[in-house]
Order: C-alpha cells, then structure tokens, then sequence
C-alpha cells in the first residue's frame, strides 16, 4: 500500500515537472514576441523622425525656390509634397504594425501547439506508466502464486 503512494505521487511529481517545462516555454515565447513587437514599434519611432526630418528639410527646399516663384504655387508644392510624405509615413506604419501583430499570431500559435504537444506527451507518457505497472503487477502475483506452490509442498 505504502508502495503505491509512493509510486502514485512520483508519478505527480513527474507531471508536475513536465507542466512547468511546458509553463517555462511559454513564457519564453511569450518574451520573445513582447522582444520583437518592442523593436518593431522602435523601428517605427526612428523610421518617422527620420521621415519627419526628411519633410522638413524638403519643405526648407521648397521655400527657398518659392521665394524665386509665385508665392501660392511654392505653398502648394509644400502642401502636396507634405501630404505625400504623411501618406508614405502612414503606409509604412501601418504595413509594420500589421506585420508585428501577424507574427505575434504566429507566436502564439507555435506556443499554443508546444504547449498541446507537451500535455499529449504527458498523457502518453502516463499511460505508458499505468501499462508498465499493471504488468508489473501481474507478474508480481504470478511470482507470488508459484512461490506459495512451491514451498506449500516441502
């Protein structure tokens, strides 16, 4: 009886250690993803303040030359050229943003399946015990019926 306990709380013990394994992974992967979201949304950062200086260097340029040209057709040039810019930024931004939650997705769809890979190994590997024990057990008894056989007939 005392041996069963034993056996039935190493067993607990051995799927404890397995879930925090699979526990451990995820958060790991977890990390990742908030590593490679927090680069991206930097890369964002820098990729708009170069842009933003970008604009405002070419919008300097433009009103020097407006300064030679009529006034309003400078302005819009300014206008038009700063509205082309604006766009470009917010394509750009928005095609990183959707990327970032992509393979975010993705992540977490590697995790998911580590994690369900890591219960169904779990489970196998508990049946693989159960089975090993009930033939242990088996043997066990025949062993014991042929030792009584035996030395009841001394």
């Amino acid at each position: 009886m005392a041996t069963k306990k034993v056996k039935a709380t190493a067993k607990k013990v051995e799927l404890t250690e397995t879930f925090e394994k699979v526990q451990e992974t995820a958060k790991n992967v977890n990390a990742q993803v908030m590593e490679t979201a927090s680069a991206v949304v930097e890369d964002v950062v820098t990729i708009g303040k170069e842009w933003t200086n970008k604009a405002t260097e070419t919008a300097k340029t433009y009103i020097e030359d407006i300064k030679d040209f009529d006034l309003n057709k400078g302005l819009n040039q300014v206008k038009a050229t700063a509205k082309n810019l604006n766009t470009g930024a917010l394509e750009v931004t928005e095609s990183l943003v959707e990327t970032t939650l992509v393979n975010g997705k993705e992540w977490q769809g590697v995790a998911e399946k580590a994690i369900k890979g890591g219960l169904k190994l779990a489970d196998k590997q508990q049946d693989i015990v159960f089975d090993t024990l009930e033939s242990v057990k088996g043997q066990m008894v025949k062993s014991v019926v042929r030792f009584r056989e035996l030395f009841s007939k001394n």
